[in-house]
């Protein structure tokens, strides 16, 4: 029996026709550097067939972004190789990862016809670290790094080898668990249920759940997977916003300087109301998001990418039709940076990729070369020039 080509086997993965036989051999011959070359081929001719372009190849493209989640794993660290493809396309400027962890294509165009986007790069910036800080409702502060024991003086906070906060007997009150810009950190609640912090967010939950209820509060962002306890619901609370569930697993994001806050389902079923209770409910399924909208109100339930919303607890930056703006906001928290803009970033130019926070900044910021971008980092600033 012909055994199948890789782009066999990519168009079977793509229209999900694929076997679990056909998904191993995909597998492998994907960590082959001698198929780099045809799959560099390959996506020059969907590109230049538009293949990947427009509303109806979004399912092809979230297709092939979650078997990419799956096959990176969070452990490993490969340094980053980026190449560089180029395409002119109206209002869009395209950029596609496909392969294993150490190969990414960003940006393609027909021709290569525009003059080279110039940087100046005085000081590159390192990705963030794996951190955070526990400051108890005594005011004692306590800095998480690792999964061993840790001593405030009033005692000791163990961290259990499954990442539990296991607390002196007595302690009472709400203890804060905190990162700043460039941190990241894991660890489960006295429920079992498991948080994620990305960078600059905040958690606040008592040392024991006791009552009715198990209740949190969050600043930034966080994803929560929830322990079941129909008995005890979970209520998440964040800048106004209530998010009710018994087990599941949802992201919250309430950064000041994204557009709104939102609540995004990945699995189960939650029941999102304003704190003050004047807006809601919606009732979020798997795949869902509500906003809180300027004039108080909820928006109505839609359907996004959860790949995409959820990347950056598994290490990875996800960009899907992205606008520049959005992809630096994501650069400056996680890299520590501000970033200034000289002239106002076109509001067409939309970016699709998937690249590792495991990177340096320098290293991140080829996905915007080659794109009429330009760019300087200056200690802790960076001054980006849109043409």
């Amino acid at each position: 029996m012909e055994q199948p080509t890789l782009s066999d086997l990519l168009d079977q993965y793509l229209t999900g026709t694929i076997s679990p036989e056909g998904k191993a051999q995909l597998a492998a011959m994907l960590a082959q550097k001698a198929h780099a070359g045809e799959l560099e081929m390959r996506m020059q001719e969907d590109f230049m067939n538009d293949r990947f372009l427009g509303d109806d190849n979004a399912a092809a493209r979230s297709a092939l972004h979650a078997w990419l989640q799956e096959k990176i794993q969070p452990a490993q660290k490969p340094k980053a190789r980026i190449r560089t493809i180029y395409r002119t396309a109206a209002a869009a400027s395209i950029i596609l990862a496909m392969g294993t962890a150490a190969w990414w294509a960003a940006s393609f165009r027909k021709n290569n016809t525009k003059a080279p986007v110039s940087q100046t790069t005085l000081q590159d910036a390192q990705p963030g670290t794996y951190k955070a800080k526990l400051t108890l409702a005594n005011g004692q502060v306590i800095v998480l790094d690792s999964l061993s024991s840790t001593h405030s003086n009033s005692g000791a906070v163990q961290i259990a080898a499954d990442g539990s906060l296991v607390y002196d007997p007595g302690t009472e009150g709400l203890n804060t668990i905190s990162t700043n810009k460039g941190e990241t950190f894991s660890f489960k609640l006295p429920d079992g249920s498991t948080v994620w912090l990305n960078s600059a967010s905040t958690v606040q939950a008592p040392a024991a759940f006791r009552g009715k209820e198990r209740r949190i509060v969050v600043t930034g962002e966080v994803f929560v997977d929830v322990a079941q306890n129909p008995q005890q619901p979970f209520i998440a609370e964040m800048n106004g916003v209530e998010v009710r569930a018994l087990g599941t697993a949802f992201n919250l994001n309430s950064y000041p300087d994204e557009p709104q806050p939102t609540a995004t389902l990945v699995t189960g079923r939650v029941k999102v109301t304003t704190a003050d209770k004047q807006a809601g409910p919606v009732f979020l399924s798997p795949g869902q998001q509500t906003k809180l909208l300027e004039n108080g109100q909820l928006a109505e339930a839609e359907t996004v990418n959860i790949d995409e919303i959820a990347a950056w607890k598994d290490g990875l930056f996800h960009f899907e039709n992205a606008s520049l703006e959005t992809v630096l906001r994501q650069f400056a928290r996680w890299y520590d940076i501000e970033v200034t803009y000289d002239g106002k970033p076109s509001e067409e130019r939309k970016f699709f990729g998937i690249v590792r926070r495991n990177n340096t900044l320098q290293q991140v910021l080829e996905i915007l070369k080659d794109n009429d971008i330009s760019f300087k980092i200056e200690g802790k600033h960076l001054t980006v020039t849109a043409k």
